[in-house]
């Protein structure tokens, strides 16, 4: 208290912009957090071909449970090389309880069956 006793009545104009800005600061960063959870979007776009790396963040599990998960049928992937590749609307189907891939979703509504 003493340092802004001998500042005088400028200490506060000058004080209050400080906190502003440090308030501001921690608005910014709260931000930055949230978007490091999931860097790519907040929702999965449908066409959009994803690392299991990338569908571990949007699920909050680990990757090797992704990895569990295509292994045992739950999600549609592709090996490519050594790494699988998931396209956005499987993992939408495994979230919604449907396995189907897309082109079997299609071929259903095509034919006018559902199941």
């Amino acid at each position: 208290m003493a340092v802004f006793e001998t500042v005088g009545r400028t200490g506060v104009a000058v004080i209050r912009p400080i906190i502003t800005i440090l308030a501001e600061l921690a608005d910014i960063l709260a931000g930055v957090v949230l978007m490091g959870t999931f860097p790519l979007k907040k929702k999965l776009e449908p066409n959009t071909i994803y690392s299991t790396a990338d569908i571990a963040k949007f699920l909050k599990v680990e990757r090797l449970e992704v990895v569990r998960l295509i292994r045992c049928g739950e999600i549609n992937a592709r090996l490519v090389g050594n790494n699988y590749r998931i396209i956005g609307q499987n993992v939408l189907n495994y979230l919604s309880g449907s396995k189907l891939s897309p082109a079997q979703t299609l071929t259903i509504q095509a034919s006018g069956k559902e199941g």
